[in-house]
């Protein structure tokens, strides 16, 4: 009997999701667009564009990816939007 070693690699999929926060009109952070692969890369190009804060974390990426456009973020993404909000305001409210 002759013996195998198999490798599965999972190929990196990129992905990209656009929150965003009004307070005067959400209760919530809300899903403003997502993408894989080609359309991830374009969402990063619009915001790095616009000068939008970019969070590299991919499980909070793969986990906010399945929310619909539109709707509201996940509770359980809750503290780790906030941490990332928190640091964009604190960060845009410092002096130069």
């Amino acid at each position: 009997m002759e013996n195998y070693e198999l490798f599965i690699k999972k190929k990196k999929v990129k992905t990209a999701v656009a929150i965003g926060y009004d307070k005067e009109k959400n209760t919530a952070p809300v899903i403003l667009a997502t993408g894989k692969n080609s359309l991830a890369e374009k969402i990063i190009q619009e915001a790095e564009k616009h000068d939008i804060h970019i969070e590299q974390n991919q499980e909070l990426a793969e986990l906010l990816s399945i929310v619909e456009v539109n709707q509201h973020i996940p509770k359980q993404a809750y503290e780790a939007i906030a941490q990332i909000l928190s640091y964009i305001y604190s960060k845009r409210s410092s002096p130069p």
